[in-house]
């Protein structure tokens, strides 16, 4: 791998690293996924929410079958260019 490739990946990391632990707060208190859904429906980024929590409901499932399942649904439903809810990576 590149080191640009590397440096790009490495901050890529961090970012969702501290992505994770800025939402650790929230997502300790009781409605506060509603109330972070909210205010990101208000600013227009709802479906990075929604990729982000079918990521984690990704990453709890133990059935390799739904697994495979999951992951074509997060795909589709996110990831693709024809998704309806295509979330933006700038990886």
């Amino acid at each position: 791998m590149s080191p640009e490739i590397q440096e790009r990946s490495h901050k890529s990391r961090s970012r969702i690293n501290n992505l994770y632990l800025l939402t650790r707060p929230i997502r300790a208190v009781a409605g506060g996924r509603r109330l972070f859904g909210e205010f990101l429906r208000s600013e227009f980024s709802e479906e990075n929410l929604l990729f982000w929590l079918a990521c984690e409901d990704l990453r709890e499932e133990q059935n390799s079958e739904r697994v495979c399942d999951k992951v074509k649904e997060i795909y589709d439903e996110y990831v693709s260019v024809l998704s309806p809810k295509e979330v933006s990576n700038y990886c």
